[in-house]
């Protein structure tokens, strides 16, 4: 990994700036001001600050510039009204600055800590897994692959097309053993040699397919969003930059198709104009769709930040991977009412640090910022030590998806998949630094 992606002070300075902007902006929401005049400004900032970050030291996948993604540029295109969506309001706009100041301050602490400038002498890395680690892993595909065609047999169909939209488990456990080509895809993308092997990328294209015909588009999700930071350690050639970006816009159009296919224009018909919540047509609901499904879970966040609601998890999302290693199921307590806005229910990461947390969230945000920097720093500094950079593959899902989703998601992500990782891979994964 090249010295300069760690630049000294850099990111520090980045966050300081970005703290300096939401704490001025989280008191101008305090008066009468309309939409555009938090998310234009809010939406440029984030976009030249992501293009300073990357001109200084070439890298986008790191813990601001995936925050400014998703907190300054996505949030904000998506702050304007839609069809069935109203303008974010400036309430919820003062729950966002906040946020974006507390995930800073994390952020400046843990890029301050000792261990952040630690020399390394500038070498070339190339990971390399021996053929018998990736025959196990590939294995390990196939048996997720058979599996999974396995349950659509025994459901006589695939789930995307059914009445309830998801396969069922053919057994307990069924789901984690299905989610085990993460670590799979995770592993063999390190290795620079493997990671274009035809025998790899037919897998888990095949795996992929299957994800999203059984309706569990989550772990595929997550498994593609997890290799990522992977494709940062080595300088990509032309080659490849084309590859990715081909393959970012077909992974893109699939879950278009698939949306369009769960809840394209006859559900839009039936649910929203057949009933009169919408005097539009359903063609245009379903072209907006994509800023309604990221917009809502910005919507509902005021709807739960009410007094009767504020701590009442007793932290229960935050520790739910802990308590998930040690067999205990989360229950939503009684008192959390399933709230949702024309049936969308998906809450951001606001939301339930609130629910966890109550008016202290604040604390568990800059844990939270502190925390996912420090997998970068680790990741940087012990680049040959897979599960330093797993945690930061994890860092990365943890970010892209904190628009609508926390760590409650991720139990197999945090607990049993670092255990598999070491287990599989015996020691770290062996390397050959060249000159």
């Amino acid at each position: 990994m090249n010295n300069n992606v760690l630049k000294k002070g850099l990111y520090q300075r980045v966050a300081i700036l970005l703290i300096a902007y939401s704490l001025v902006m989280w008191f101008l929401t305090n008066l009468e001001l309309s939409n555009s005049l938090f998310a234009i400004p809010t939406l440029v900032l984030g976009i030249i600050t992501f293009a300073y970050i990357y001109k200084k030291c070439k890298s986008i996948i790191n813990p601001i510039s995936l925050f400014l993604v998703v907190w300054f540029v996505v949030i904000s295109l998506t702050s304007f009204a839609f069809p069935m969506m109203d303008e974010m309001s400036r309430e919820e706009w003062k729950l966002i600055f906040a946020f974006i100041a507390a995930v800073m301050c994390g952020t400046v602490v843990a890029f301050s800590c000792k261990g952040y400038h630690k020399k390394t002498k500038e070498k070339k890395t190339e990971f390399q897994l021996s053929s018998r680690e990736y025959r196990i892993y590939i294995g390990i595909i196939i048996v997720a692959i058979f599996l999974m065609v396995l349950s659509v047999v025994k459901q006589g169909g695939v789930g995307l097309l059914s009445e309830n939209q998801k396969s069922e488990g053919l057994f307990p456990g069924y789901s984690l053993i299905i989610s085990l080509p993460t670590i799979s895809a995770f592993i063999i993308t390190l290795d620079h040699g493997r990671r274009y092997n035809k025998l790899f990328l037919l897998l888990y294209l095949c795996y992929g397919i299957l994800q999203l015909l059984t309706g569990m588009r989550w772990t595929i999700i997550i498994s593609i969003i997890c290799i990522l930071p992977n494709f940062e350690i080595q300088k990509l050639e032309k080659r490849e930059k084309k590859i990715i970006i081909i393959a970012c816009v077909l992974i893109i159009v699939a879950f278009m198709l698939v949306g369009t296919v769960r809840g394209g224009v006859s559900d839009k018909q039936k649910y929203f104009i057949d009933t009169g919540l919408f005097r539009g047509t359903a063609d245009e609901m379903v072209r907006t769709e994509i800023p309604r499904y990221i917009g809502m879970s910005q919507r509902l966040m005021k709807r739960y930040y009410v007094p009767q609601y504020a701590g009442v998890n007793k932290l229960r999302y935050t520790l739910a991977p802990i308590e998930y290693l040690l067999g205990m199921e989360y229950e939503v307590p009684n008192a959390v009412a399933h709230l949702d806005i024309y049936g969308y229910n998906a809450q951001n990461i606001i939301t339930d640090m609130y629910l966890d947390a109550g008016f202290l969230w604040p604390i568990v945000a800059v844990l939270w910022g502190f925390l996912i920097s420090r997998w970068y720093i680790n990741s940087y500094n012990n680049s040959s030590d897979v599960i330093c950079r797993y945690f930061w593959s994890i860092g990365t899902v943890c970010t892209v998806i904190s628009f609508f989703a926390y760590i409650q998601f991720l139990p197999y992500w945090l607990t049993i998949f670092p255990f598999l990782i070491w287990l599989l891979s015996s020691k770290k994964i062996r390397i050959r630094i060249q000159a």
